[in-house]
């Protein structure tokens, strides 16, 4: 299990190197602990310009201080990428932006 925390921490990082050098506009996908802990190891929550999350009770309400928007919304708003912090429902997930013609090369699976 280290291991796995270890490898999964350095994708994290790597991960934050890039969008650091690039300034990205970044929106989670995800409201859950382990959207929690990707921002425990990494340094980009002001890079994060809003979270969504399919599930209605989380919208319009701040998780991790940042506002919480329904996934509908995403294409009236300017950002670089999109990660999804989840990990049970994530091709789930990708499938739903892809659907909302979110363009592939946007999204980010962890």
């Amino acid at each position: 299990m280290l291991i796995y925390k270890t490898k999964t921490i350095q994708k994290f990082k790597k991960l934050e190197k890039k969008i650091k050098k690039n300034s990205s506009k970044i929106i989670l996908y995800g409201c859950s602990n382990f959207a929690l802990e990707f921002l425990l190891h990494t340094n980009i929550l002001d890079n994060v310009i809003y979270i969504t999350d399919s599930n209605n009770i989380y919208h319009q309400k701040k998780r991790f201080g940042k506002k919480v928007i329904s996934p509908k919304k995403l294409n009236k708003i300017k950002f670089d990428k999109i990660i999804i912090t989840s990990k049970a429902f994530s091709s789930d997930i990708k499938n739903n932006l892809l659907s909302l013609n979110i363009s592939r090369n946007k999204i980010i699976q962890l």
